[in-house]
């Protein structure tokens, strides 16, 4: 997918969130109503195409995009049904959770589900219910992919499937590692007295938006998914602003507001004034999302030690954890218990592979990655001013 985004797309989005998706479409030509399907096309937001235009849609085109719409649709609807279930058997066990992400925001903030397309479920659990909520998925035909880890340094534990859904049960968000769970829960509230089923505030949902999208050093989620996501969340519930600075300031987090004014063609002068975000940083940040940035070919470890947030000493640290016993167990798919030999030659010939990296870090750094650090220490060095 390519990750650059031009004007005229953002605009028509900007147009649809606002309402006025089909007098801005009946302003363009032929050629470049055709130009903006295939853009749309290509982001997967087809559905979002024909919810806001389908009234003034040529009848052949109408009855085609209606066909995508209502299989979108229909796959929601499933996936809702099955959720509903989820949420019951936590509430039966009074296991305090939170949905967030797709999971969220195409319910309670889209227009419709259909538009917001979404693969897997994230759910936050509370701390002191993670044990129990693992262990009743286990017993209701939830599979890990692979053997569950409590003590995981991962902000998720390992994906489990059911009846081809993907459910990734959280401790914490994507890049909060150095944020106490218990914190986050002070920003988090029931959906109604007595419910075990909770819903973040807007402020941290904007900022668990923003630093999922610095994952993999902010090549992990295309830019569109944040925004219309942050748009729709921001019409259902109002932002206070200077609270999400201040916690971005507290748990030392990249600012929203830097991220989203990123992309001015998208929203309103009075919505980027609000944001007061920083030019400079928000320069940075577009670069950073909108340039060619293979991830194929990079392995975890050399992310880790590129990591400006964390540097080399923390990616050192993270790379021994990651050979822990319980660790290269799953990772080399060796027996639970026994099989000692195998396990030291696993440990041999990782400790090696780690040392290989370290050195090529340290006497031929990726450039690469080396030019994406140096842009995200630009871009988040301004990042709670």
């Amino acid at each position: 997918m390519d990750n650059k985004l031009d004007r005229g797309l953002l605009e028509f989005l900007k147009a649809a969130v606002s309402g006025s998706a089909g007098t801005y479409y009946q302003q363009l030509a032929a050629p470049e109503q055709a130009c903006l399907r295939e853009k749309l096309k290509s982001q997967k937001l087809l559905p979002l195409f024909y919810y806001f235009l389908h009234p003034i849609l040529p009848e052949d085109l109408n009855s085609k995009l209606s066909l995508i719409y209502r299989k979108r649709s229909i796959i929601m609807l499933q996936m809702q049904v099955a959720f509903k279930e989820l949420c019951q058997l936590f509430e039966q066990n009074q296991i305090r959770f939170a949905p967030f992400k797709g999971m969220d925001l195409a319910y309670r903030c889209y227009p419709a589900p259909a538009l917001r397309y979404l693969s897997d479920w994230d759910v936050l659990i509370h701390p002191d219910d993670c044990v129990r909520a693992l262990e009743l998925l286990a017993g209701n035909g939830w599979q890990p992919e692979r053997p569950v880890d409590l003590n995981t340094m991962h902000h998720h534990y390992s994906q489990h499937y059911k009846n081809g859904i993907c459910l990734e049960p959280h401790r914490t968000f994507a890049q909060f590692g150095g944020v106490d769970a218990y914190d986050l829960w002070k920003y988090i509230t029931p959906v109604a007295p007595g419910r075990f089923q909770h819903v973040l505030s807007a402020e941290l949902n904007l900022l668990q938006s923003a630093c999922h999208a610095a994952s993999w050093m902010y090549s992990h989620q295309p830019a569109v998914k944040l925004l219309l996501d942050a748009a729709f969340l921001m019409q259902k519930n109002p932002v206070d602003w200077a609270e999400l600075k201040q916690m971005a300031r507290q748990w030392d987090l990249p600012y929203p507001g830097n991220l989203l004014s990123a992309y001015p063609e998208f929203w309103t002068p009075e919505t980027l004034q609000i944001m007061q975000g920083d030019a400079e940083a928000a320069a940075a940040f577009r670069e950073l999302v909108e340039s060619n940035f293979d991830i194929e070919n990079v392995e975890a470890g050399e992310f880790d030690l590129h990591d400006e947030r964390g540097g080399v000493l923390q990616g050192v640290k993270h790379g021994f954890k990651r050979m822990s016993a319980r660790s290269l167990r799953q990772k080399y798919h060796l027996p639970e218990s026994g099989a000692y030999w195998r396990l030291s030659r696993c440990f041999i010939w990782d400790l090696l592979g780690k040392g290989g990296r370290f050195i090529k870090y340290m006497f031929c750094p990726d450039k690469q990655l080396k030019a994406r650090r140096k842009l995200i220490k630009q871009a988040e060095a301004l990042k709670n001013d």
